[in-house]
């Protein structure tokens, strides 16, 4: 049971890549483009707004059946489908640095007035104690490092020789170390990642320090809020191999968050709670997109998840993206995403992934395909571009217990969701601007021999120009 679950993860990874990476051609060796279709979009863009109004015929319901041109894998649609009204507007937008004025509003709203403090930079004697001790507990249990590393002893080796030069940089650290510390008022100021690293020293002159600090990051506690100490994290990366802007509010001891009463609420009430909480974080422009709960005898929780708007229309969620992809079209910057979870009534979490603003409305009513060519792509796609074999091709070694498994399992694709909004493409130039045009978004789950691999979006297709986006390279 245990071998079958670790190649069910295996495969759950390894098939999403496959569908992540869908479309993909050969690079190019000239400038970065929207997509590979020889300029059909910007074409299509740069004409005058004069999309008729049309009939679009678009079903609530859509229902098929068929075959890969293998033969050997289904695919089953039973889809509702969601439409937008026309006209559809691109819009080109620009990754938005966080501000330090953003930051104040954050912690003023989520840490309910509260003095905001520096975090501690500095371990005391007594912390450091506790680190040593910590490691060398893990170096002194090597069967227990070897497990959490799936039996890989060479991986147990190297992490105990890591441990070793940590113990030997906290012991020097240890001379020079207070007994006490003293808070410091937040000043809301960015640093780099080494202001904030209690180890930093230990990584001095490292390539890895070196590139940490090319993201500047900042960070601010309050020690007591409903009994507990809270943090806002932010970060903003602005160099030419990825980008990064985030900012984050969570609790920094959940797991000491038990004694928090239980407090049953209605998912109207919570998303009332949440949508609160956006409000007053200025972040009207963002409408609800799904509510997951995860309600148990001791907490009832949601996680709320939102996307953007732009012109009246929602944008379709990205995956998750290969941030340091050395493609040449690769967007190398997060999908834009914000998530709010609500445990007992209180706001326990709130994500804020890379927040964008308009540069400009490129086309207020651009001419999209319609829904019938849209299916028609798709279903293209999966036809002849995938088969059992699929799940073959990943490094799988001379597993022959795992090929066996995969020959005989039997795989099916279940497509449960035809969605119509904006999406997110990474513009012709390098300049580190994208475009959100209308696309639509194909998305399921993956099954083998009955047990969910994945879910979430299996191709997105481009209502512009009719082409596949790459999720995974944002292009």
């Amino acid at each position: 049971m245990k071998f079958r679950k670790l190649i069910s993860k295996f495969l759950s990874i390894l098939f999403l890549c496959l569908f992540l990476l869908q479309g993909c051609q050969e690079s190019p060796e000239e400038d970065i483009v929207v997509n590979k279709n020889e300029g059909i979009m910007e074409n299509a863009i740069a004409q005058s707004e004069n999309a008729e109004k049309k009939e679009n015929n678009i079903p609530e319901t859509y229902t098929d059946n068929f075959m890969t041109a293998s033969n050997d894998l289904e695919i089953i649609v039973d889809a509702d489908v969601t439409a937008v009204e026309e006209p559809l507007p691109v819009v080109r937008v620009r990754p938005h640095e966080i501000t330090s004025d953003e930051l104040k509003l954050w912690a003023d709203v989520l840490f309910e007035g509260k003095t905001a403090y520096e975090p501690v930079v500095m371990l005391t004697k007594a912390e450091i104690e506790q680190e040593i001790l910590w490691r060398k507990q893990k170096i002194n249990d090597k069967d227990a490092l070897i497990e959490e590393h799936y039996g890989n002893e060479a991986e147990a080796d190297s992490l105990i020789e890591y441990y070793e030069s940590q113990i030997s940089g906290y012991e020097k650290d240890y001379e020079t170390a207070p007994e006490t510390y003293e808070k410091k008022e937040s000043d809301w100021t960015f640093h780099p990642w080494s202001y904030y690293n209690t180890d930093a020293s230990h990584w001095e002159g490292s390539d890895e320090a070196a590139q940490l600090d090319k993201t500047v990051v900042f960070k601010a506690n309050v020690d007591n809020l409903n009994g507990h100490k809270a943090t806002i994290d932010a970060y903003n990366r602005t160099e030419e191999d990825y980008r990064m802007h985030s900012l984050w509010f969570y609790y920094l001891d959940e797991e000491a968050m038990g004694d928090i009463p239980y407090k049953e609420l209605s998912q109207e009430e919570v998303i009332e709670i949440a949508n609160k909480i956006r409000s007053e974080l200025g972040l009207t422009e963002w409408e609800l997109w799904d509510v997951k709960e995860s309600t148990t005898d001791n907490e009832s929780a949601y996680r709320l998840t939102y996307s953007s708007i732009y012109e009246g229309v929602q944008t379709l969620l990205g995956s998750t993206i290969n941030l340091q992809s050395d493609d040449l079209y690769a967007a190398n910057f997060y999908y834009e995403l914000l998530e709010i979870s609500v445990i007992n009534g209180i706001v326990r979490n709130v994500e804020l992934t890379s927040p964008m603003e308009v540069v400009d409305v490129e086309n207020s009513n651009v001419e999209v395909i319609s829904f019938e060519k849209a299916y028609d792509l798709f279903k293209n796609q999966l036809q002849s571009e995938y088969s059992k074999s699929v799940f073959m091709e990943g490094d799988i070694g001379e597993n022959s217990e795992l090929k066996t498994l995969l020959e005989n399992a039997e795989f099916k694709i279940k497509v449960t969701s035809i969605q119509q909004g904006l999406f997110r493409v990474k513009v012709k130039d390098s300049s580190g601007e994208f475009m959100m045009i209308p696309a639509w978004a194909f998305a399921g789950t993956t099954y083998m021999d009955g047990e969910e691999l994945t879910s979430g979006n299996l191709v997105v297709i481009n209502a512009v120009d009719g082409s596949t986006i790459n999720t995974d390279l944002g292009y």
